[in-house]
């Protein structure tokens, strides 16, 4: 999580998909899917197919709140 929040792409792609699974963190598929945005926009090419995955598995709302959260995550 350390790791995750300052920015690594692979600890955030990992942190994504343990919230898919819910081993070690709650089951969160929003929160698992603003950890891939980050991933994706910190140059994790394997957490853009994840995050494409997840994308075709939940609704618009989902998707926008993820979202949201990613931008909160980085201050915008």
């Amino acid at each position: 999580m350390k790791a995750a929040k300052q920015g690594h792409a692979r600890s955030q792609r990992n942190l994504g998909l343990l919230h898919c699974t819910g081993e070690g963190v709650p089951l969160d598929y929003i929160e698992a899917y603003k950890w891939m945005i980050l991933a994706v926009a910190n140059g994790d090419e394997d957490a853009r197919k994840s995050k494409d995955h997840f994308r075709g598995q939940m609704t618009f709302d989902q998707i926008e709140k993820a979202q949201h959260r990613a931008r909160k995550f980085l201050g915008q």
